[in-house]
């Protein structure tokens, strides 16, 4: 739930605000390279496959950030508008999609979480964005 504090400019903020653009995601020609490469990391982990992305870099604070590192997690989330695959089929295209902490970003377009691979395609942004915001929205 979204404290009393936040303000509606906060809110807009974190609907709207597009980010900085980020120089990461790999080019469409290159999905099966990349599904190849996910595969090799980890053969049992599904990818699901996504454009229109943004990189959220979440507020927890310097306590909560201090845990997630202990658990080997990064408080930063992949939030997308567009599902091209989902190999497990959690997903259709078109659908949108936001992932749970992540654990390693390889190749500087595979977003690794505990139980999916994000393959980035395309360009995407990168912002901060309040945890409680970002729980808040979904």
């Amino acid at each position: 739930m979204i404290d009393n504090n936040e303000t509606l400019g906060d809110l807009i903020h974190g609907f709207t605000a597009q980010g900085d653009k980020f120089t990461a995601g790999c080019e469409t020609d290159k999905i099966k390279h990349y599904i190849a490469v996910c595969h090799s990391i980890n053969p049992k982990k599904y990818v699901c496959t996504v454009k229109a992305w943004q990189w959220w870099d979440l507020d927890v604070g310097e306590k909560l950030a201090k845990l997630f590192a202990s658990a080997g997690q990064t408080p930063s989330v992949i939030k997308s508008d567009y599902v091209i695959d989902d190999q497990v089929g959690r997903f259709n295209e078109g659908d949108w999609v936001r992932s749970s902490l992540l654990l390693t970003f390889h190749e500087n377009c595979i977003f690794e979480t505990p139980n999916t691979f994000y393959l980035l395609v395309g360009e995407g942004t990168r912002k901060s964005i309040n945890s409680n915001l970002a729980g808040a929205m979904f």
